[in-house]
């Protein structure tokens, strides 16, 4: 047999939903991120996300164009794969029980897929080819003085030339 709740907890319960019922009207939504435009190529994924504070329980509900988007209710919005349909508009609105706040609107906007890379459209570029100036490692080029190809010999490094000999050979 179980006992009904005494006047005490009764009371508790009572002040615990009065203070959050102060909480809640002196602490509406703010919008601490706003969500960014986002720029994606088609059929990648995207998303939009938004930071707020106040007193809890906040709701999300994204829009595109104003319009409610149905189950768009998280902190983030997004798919994996865009599509040029997808582009647009966006934003969300965050409520708790003392009132709401819109974002700004953030634009989806999805470029064409038209790059594209396989092992058919590579090609090795020898560094003669990329010109003086292409690398910016020693002063204009990969290699000392400017050069884009490899020296035949040590060129002002200030080390003497190496001659190496094999180790079984005779010292005398």
């Amino acid at each position: 047999m179980t006992r009904p709740p005494s006047l005490t907890a009764k009371l508790a319960a009572v002040v615990l939903l009065a203070s959050f019922a102060a909480q809640a009207a002196t602490n509406p939504p703010a919008i601490v991120a706003q969500p960014q435009s986002v720029s994606q190529i088609n059929g990648f994924p995207a998303w939009f996300t938004v930071g707020a504070t106040g007193a809890p329980p906040l709701a999300y509900q994204w829009r595109r164009s104003g319009t409610n988007l149905s189950g768009a209710t998280n902190i983030t919005y997004g798919w994996s794969s865009v599509h040029s349909g997808l582009a647009g508009s966006y934003d969300v609105v965050v409520t708790n029980l003392s009132g709401s706040v819109t974002s700004a609107t953030a634009a989806l906007a999805v470029l064409p897929n038209t790059a594209s890379c396989s092992l058919t459209n590579l090609r090795l570029v020898p560094l003669n080819e990329l010109g003086a100036g292409t690398h910016k490692g020693y002063a204009g080029g990969l290699y000392p003085g400017g050069l884009n190809y490899r020296p035949t010999r040590p060129t002002g490094s200030g080390f003497p030339a190496l001659r190496l000999r094999p180790i079984h050979q005779d010292r005398s």
